[in-house]
């Protein structure tokens, strides 16, 4: 049909990528519904707080943080607080891609710069729950060790989350 017409290569790319945007809203969804039980994230609940969908500003772009984990911490060496957070992506396959704003202000960023340990953001989220401890413009941290990826089976959670470095 669509070499007959090019608009059944519209319709079905559209299709195509609504079914697939919906089956990853649903998946990322049932994530966020149970991370609480899943390692190493079940362990935070004592000392971070668990926020969802959080816009974080990079380098150039933004990048939204499916599950993002924060908590305040004071560094003695440059004795200052900052926010730590340990971030989590949702993906419907392993072989799921990162989208562009995630792999070039995120993870090209630790896998071009072994040597980074972590990477500074500015949250950009309007919409924040009253129990955040971050508030727009806040600086937040995300160390190379705390950038995770859970993968969907079917209808399930893939146990354990993939830790990217």
């Amino acid at each position: 049909l669509s070499k007959e017409n090019s608009s059944w290569t519209k319709w079905g790319k559209s299709n195509f990528f609504k079914t697939y945007t919906q089956l990853g809203r649903q998946f990322e969804s049932l994530v966020s519904s149970k991370i609480r039980n899943i390692p190493p994230f079940s362990t935070l609940y004592k000392d971070y707080t668990h926020l969802k969908q959080v816009y974080l500003k990079g380098v150039k772009d933004n990048i939204i943080a499916d599950d993002l984990f924060v908590k305040k911490v004071f560094d003695e060496v440059e004795e200052v607080d900052y926010f730590r957070a340990i971030i989590s992506d949702s993906k419907l396959k392993a072989t799921s891609p990162w989208t562009a704003n995630q792999k070039s202000e995120l993870i090209d960023v630790f896998k071009n710069n072994p040597n980074k340990k972590y990477i500074e953001f500015e949250v950009r989220s309007d919409k924040l729950p009253i129990n955040s401890p971050i508030k727009k413009t806040d600086k937040i941290r995300i160390y190379r060790e705390d950038v995770y990826k859970i993968i969907s089976e079917g209808d399930n959670i893939k146990i354990p989350p993939i830790q990217m470095f």
